[in-house]
């Protein structure tokens, strides 16, 4: 049996470092490969790599920008187009429609993009969105791509079949497993929907403007302003009354919830097989009642990603009702994609007079244009009634950020033996085993995921390393001949980490290591670290089993 580790060292630092077979995902095209870096020099690399590519990617599109932008100043010519400077608007009759343009043009990083990065390369939750979203680049659109996940993926036959026959819900003569069967199936959106407001919230919170200077102070009064924002800047920069501003979706420090989705979507499920007779056999049956149920799950949790325009407009009524004396609406940022039109329209039912409202548009390049194009165009409004405003000539002094001091990985102490002879660190990605008697390290592996907790036999023989994460694992040590030596990565089950809700007890006996599942036995030989075997046992936790029980270390999250 191949081993499922290999014990590497890297050509520039010399550091040992752990390649798993988990780590071999990118490379399955060469099943022998082997990396030459430890993980560090890896990260190093890339980093340096990414940065060239930035800037390589930042000129291309700065060339594309001057290809487009006398296109763009040729279509303009069809408009009244101005400078923000020459607008002079009616404070009590101007409502200000403020969108996330308005925060990048103070220099506040909240495109989506940024959000991405500050979820991290290794976030589960940005590895499900850019799995199971059905784009090409999901982040570009972001919100109107929450519409675009693929829940077909998720109650595929043949995958519901297998988290079926995986938690046994053929066989067992109870319904649990079958809606534990049903909840991994659909594990991909409980993710999203549960992470995804968490960490949105994190990220909106940590926002701020780099600069002082006020752009747009000759448009923006102390007037009705609809803001499409999560944050407050159009009052702390320009003063407007919290009592003008409507926070639409949201305000980041009201405590409410932050809207954030799509428009709804007609059927989510188009793409998923059902012509399957005769396919799965007896089994049908089962299959179709579980796919149902996950059906009826994921339609509750799109709702959650979906935006309820129609309620979220009743529940700001009375700031639609003040605009009945608006004679112009200014739109600054905003991208007018088709999400939002809902409350334009609402905007302009309130109007006593709405054909002649006079819309001014802010506009920083041609597919800006385009889409106020297609607003005009939907909107009937007339081209007379229209002024354009460039805001791509917008410029302003952004403040120098100040780097973050370096943060030093922090030793944080997993373990140690019962006589206090052994004890184990993490270091930033390193697992290190210090020896208390001597004051040295006995070991240093590098690890491309970090180990989240270890911990020892009673004896002190054996050390067992646990990863969690998307790809969870359990890294057995052997302490022989003097030394510690990394054995082997024990085998998961397919599809399922080997810690999982079905592990009832596990036991060290001699030679073995046995995993007790609610059906099912795995036995590891613990000089070698391979599956021995693995076999359905009925009611398996009832049995009675030899030696150390390790249950308890192996179960507990921390």
């Amino acid at each position: 049996m191949p081993a499922q580790i290999h014990l590497c060292e890297c050509k520039q630092c010399h550091q040992e470092f752990i390649f798993r077979e988990a780590d071999r995902k990118p490379y399955l095209r060469n099943p022998e490969y082997l990396p030459w870096y430890c993980p560090s020099c890896t990260k190093e690399h890339r980093d340096k790599k990414r940065i060239e590519e930035e800037a390589a990617g930042t000129a291309a599109y700065r060339i594309e920008k001057e290809k487009e932008l006398p296109i763009f100043e040729s279509a303009l010519e069809a408009y009244h187009a101005v400078s923000v400077d020459e607008i002079q608007t009616e404070p009590g009759h101007t409502l200000t429609v403020i969108g996330n343009g308005f925060d990048l043009m103070h220099g506040v990083k909240s495109g989506y993009y940024d959000f991405r990065d500050s979820l991290g390369k290794n976030s589960p939750l940005r590895t499900t969105l850019e799995h199971y979203i059905l784009a090409d680049d999901i982040w570009a659109d972001f919100e109107n791509n929450l519409a675009k996940i693929n829940y077909g993926a998720m109650i595929d036959p043949y995958l519901m079949d297998m988290w079926l026959e995986n938690f046994d819900a053929y066989e067992e003569d109870t319904v649990a497993p079958f809606y534990i069967a049903i909840d991994a199936a659909i594990t991909p959106i409980t993710t999203i929907c549960t992470e995804l407001p968490k960490r949105f919230r994190q990220w909106v919170g940590s926002l701020k403007p780099r600069t002082d200077e006020k752009p747009l102070k000759s448009l923006i009064s102390n007037g009705p302003t609809l803001c499409f924002n999560y944050t407050e800047f159009v009052e702390s920069i320009y003063s407007v009354s919290s009592e003008n501003v409507c926070y639409i979706h949201g305000k980041r420090d009201s405590g409410e919830k932050l809207v954030l989705g799509h428009l709804p979507t007609e059927d989510l499920f188009s793409d998923v097989e059902t012509d399957i007779t005769g396919k799965f056999g007896d089994k049908m049956p089962l299959i179709s009642i579980a796919q149902d149920q996950a059906g009826y799950m994921l339609m509750d949790y799109d709702d959650e990603l979906t935006k309820p325009c129609g309620r979220i407009i009743k529940e700001h009524q009375s700031f639609f009702d003040r605009l009945y004396n608006i004679d112009n609406v200014a739109v600054v940022g905003h991208s007018l994609y088709p999400v939002d039109w809902d409350y334009f329209r609402a905007v302009v039912k309130a109007s006593s007079n709405p054909s002649e409202i006079h819309w001014y548009f802010g506009c920083h390049g041609l597919p800006d244009l385009k889409r106020i194009e297609a607003f005009i165009s939907e909107f009937h409004i007339k081209k007379d009634n229209v002024t354009i405003f460039r805001t791509d000539t917008v410029k302003v002094r952004l403040k120098e950020e100040i780097p973050a001091p370096l943060k030093m990985p922090q030793p944080k102490k997993l373990c140690q033996t019962a006589d206090g002879r052994w004890s184990i660190k993490r270091i930033g990605g390193y697992f290190v085993i210090e020896d208390n008697a001597s004051g040295s390290k006995a070991l240093r592996h590098a690890y491309r995921q970090p180990v989240s907790r270890a911990f020892f036999n009673q004896s002190g023989e054996y050390l067992f390393a646990v990863i969690g994460g998307v790809h969870a694992g359990v890294i057995m040590y052997r302490f022989d001949n003097g030394q510690w030596k990394p054995i082997n990565e024990l085998i998961p089950a397919e599809y399922q980490n080997l810690i999982n809700p079905r592990l009832k007890k596990v036991f060290l006996n001699g030679d073995s290591l046995t995993f007790v599942y609610n059906n099912r036995i795995r036995e590891y030989d613990t000089r070698t670290g391979d599956l021995i075997q693995s076999k359905r046992v009925t009611k398996a936790p009832f049995n009675t089993y030899d030696g150390e029980d390790l249950t308890e270390d192996f179960l507990r999250r921390r």
